[in-house]
């Protein structure tokens, strides 16, 4: 049988202050930083899956806006093109009204430069009928003077002024 000795009962002393001094210097120690490591793996992973929904949650944000966005530069694009007709409109009609008083100022001045030419050639041709009844007396110096020839003169030339 088994004899209980003496050194037996040192050994198991010794083998179990050995494993309470393990315990408490070696296992909880361990034990303790695993479970902080398990702690902060655990908390790691909550972290990249809310970042991971915080991210979805951005990309349909994001995917909205540039829908947005797209609707958005179409009504502006759209606005511009309004804009851009609705000036061009009134460029043409300031052209447009422009050109009418440039064509009505060129209308009155050739109106007047074709009454002034009238009135210079109703001059001129005064001028010259006066001339010719002038030659026509200074040369027939007798007293047969014919008063028939200044008429049909007159005639011939065709007496425009009559009321001037």
């Amino acid at each position: 049988m088994i004899s209980v000795d003496i050194n037996l009962l040192f050994a198991i002393i010794n083998i179990i202050v050995l494993f309470l001094l393990l315990r408490k210097f070696l296992i909880k120690p361990v034990r303790n930083i695993m479970e902080k490591r398990d702690e902060m793996i655990r908390s790691g992973l909550e972290n990249a899956r809310k970042s991971q929904s915080d991210a979805e949650l951005m990309k349909q944000e994001y995917e909205e806006k540039l829908k947005n966005a797209g609707d958005i530069s179409a009504g502006i694009i759209s606005d511009a093109k309004k804009e851009a007709e609705a000036r061009s409109k009134n460029i043409l009609d300031e052209a447009n009204a422009k050109a009418d008083n440039i064509l009505s100022s060129a209308r009155e001045n050739a109106e007047t430069a074709k009454i002034k030419a009238v009135s210079e050639a109703k001059e001129q041709i005064a001028d010259l009928a006066a001339e010719m009844a002038r030659k026509l007396v200074t040369t027939s110096k007798d007293s047969n003077f014919d008063s028939g020839e200044y008429d049909r003169f007159i005639r011939e030339t065709g007496d425009d002024n009559d009321g001037n």
